[in-house]
């Protein structure tokens, strides 16, 4: 019987992990271990919808005092302080984002060696985690102009669709040709959104589980190693 290609190499990753983690079993490396799958990963993720769990019924919302937004705009304070938390969130997710890169070659190095080190490798491998911070700003930015222009082509299609309907009290069920329109502004639009998630998201595994190896072991440039996994 053929010996399938994969279980060897499966099997001695096994090994190799069971040995890492558990032969013997020490929590300060479990802990190093936890630092540096956290960046690698991206971060706590943070749901409060699964948390908030109380009802207001229509005399508890009575009670809630109310604000004129147009006044709250106005003032300087509030206006500074919402400037200052935009601008602390887009630090820290800078910050993440290099943070991501240099402990995806501390992990790497991790795992190749067997010893869980994170001052040294992260020491040695700032300038390469510069370089997929880059990438990662890069694919960001062109992420984000991608679902604006999708979600701005979105709306204007329906507003263009709906408007005959909603324009007056008077107007009548919208026609064949808005019924088309809307409907290929949200099949395409989903679709665009959707396929263009699928496609960044192997972009970036690409990068990270084929290129970023070969730049640790191989001491290759971020092109260099994008050029020799694509060939």
């Amino acid at each position: 019987m053929t010996e399938l290609l994969a279980f060897r190499p499966v099997s001695t990753a096994f090994a190799k992990a069971r040995k890492l983690l558990l032969e013997p079993f020490d929590a300060w490396l479990w802990a190093r271990l936890v630092i540096i799958t956290f960046f690698v990963g991206g971060g706590m993720s943070f749901n409060p919808g699964n948390n908030l769990q109380y009802s207001l019924n229509q005399a508890d919302l009575s009670r809630l005092p109310t604000y004129d937004i147009s006044q709250a705009l106005s003032n300087g304070t509030i206006i500074l302080i919402l400037a200052l938390v935009i601008v602390a969130a887009l630090v820290l997710g800078l910050i993440l984002s290099y943070l991501r890169g240099v402990f995806s070659f501390v992990l790497l190095d991790a795992l190749a060696t067997g010893n869980v080190r994170i001052r040294r490798p992260f020491k040695e491998n700032m300038g390469r985690g510069f370089k997929l911070f880059i990438f990662n700003l890069v694919t960001s930015i062109v992420s984000l102009v991608v679902l604006g222009v999708v979600v701005i082509a979105m709306v204007v299609a329906i507003v263009w669709a709906i408007w005959p309907a909603i324009g007056s009290l008077s107007a009548g069920p919208m026609d064949a040709p808005h019924i088309i329109v809307l409907a290929l502004a949200l099949v395409l639009g989903l679709g665009i959104l959707i396929a263009w998630a699928v496609l960044i998201g192997l972009v970036v595994g690409f990068v990270y589980d084929f290129a970023v190896p070969l730049m640790f072991f191989k001491g290759m440039g971020f092109r260099q190693s994008i050029g020799a996994v694509w060939g």
